[in-house]
């Protein structure tokens, strides 16, 4: 069976899972983390002066949490 959510629908998924987890709790917390990460800071203008270090920053963010996930995937 094959999964597809919206973005939008995630959050929901991963706030209504969470406390019944046991082995993958820390994963869906990890992919909170991960989400937090896209919309909980704003938008900001690709115009902006500072645009380009805002996104740097957060996608050095969001690799770090990705490869996180990846390892906990590999020790369950």
């Amino acid at each position: 069976m094959l999964w597809r959510v919206s973005n939008l629908q995630l959050d929901p998924i991963l706030k209504g899972v969470h406390p019944f987890l046991v082995s993958k709790k820390h994963i869906c917390e990890k992919m909170m983390e991960l989400r937090e990460s896209t919309h909980g800071k704003g938008w900001l203008s690709p115009n902006s002066p500072r645009f380009e270090d805002y996104y740097r920053s957060t996608s050095e963010e969001r690799e770090l949490i990705y490869q996180q996930v990846r390892h906990l995937n590999n020790t369950i």
